[in-house]
């Protein structure tokens, strides 16, 4: 990404926010002189175009977890980065960070408009772990009740290619009613002695939930991000 891209990318965002360049510079950096700067063709540290970005509303996600680059991710950016430093596209690829908005579109597959971040990730780590780049995406957990195995705010990659039932294995499901759930996918046999499919949490005293008609497995988890 060159300068002229960069100060492409902040017009757009000062538009669309509504902020000034000056009171922008300032939330990110403290000072009024980094969009002038920008403007005048001069590029920023990474860490700085990072604290412009967030506050121009363009999610960035930084992540130190395994397999994960320490790069711009985020859709706006052209993927023709080439100086040293920067994203090579020929080693990653990003991963797109789905909210239940863009679940929902992509279950009625239909094209969805909501802006989202991505994650960006190894070509050869995905190939070690047989995993198809354009059939993957990463949510974020809610709720406790897959912990200690997933916890609240936990980033999980989701396995688009599987979608079948796999007993014993985590999915993500969305209900009938726009929920999305991550539970343990397992069979129970119902008083007709007939088997189901049935959504399961890590603790016991939550109850059981059938997989309904309606619902939709979204795609398998196959990889976590978490704090320590």
């Amino acid at each position: 990404m060159n300068s002229l891209d960069l100060q492409e990318i902040v017009h757009n965002c000062l538009k669309t926010t509504g902020l000034a360049a000056r009171q922008a510079s300032i939330q990110a950096v403290g000072h009024d002189g980094l969009i002038r700067d920008i403007k005048k063709g001069r590029m920023p540290s990474f860490d700085r175009v990072v604290k412009l970005l967030n506050v121009l509303g363009m999610q960035v996600e930084i992540t130190p977890a395994s397999g994960v680059a320490q790069e711009y991710i985020m859709e706006y950016f052209r993927p023709n980065f080439t100086s040293a430093g920067t994203f090579d596209k020929s080693e990653y690829t990003l991963v797109p960070r789905l909210d239940v908005k863009a679940l929902i579109a992509y279950r009625a597959a239909v094209e969805h408009e909501h802006k989202t971040s991505f994650l960006a990730f190894r070509y050869d780590w995905l190939r070690k772990c047989r995993l198809q780049p354009d059939k993957i995406s990463v949510i974020e957990v809610s709720g406790d009740s897959m912990s200690p195995i997933l916890n609240d705010g936990d980033v999980v990659m989701l396995d688009h290619n599987r979608c079948l039932p796999r007993v014993g294995k985590i999915f993500a499901v969305l209900t009938n009613n726009d929920e999305l759930v991550v539970k343990f996918l397992v069979q129970m046999t119902d008083d007709g002695g007939h088997r189901r499919y049935v959504l399961v949490s890590n603790h016991p005293e939550d109850e059981p939930r059938l997989l309904g008609e309606n619902d939709t497995l979204i795609g398998e988890v196959v990889w976590r991000g978490t704090l320590m």
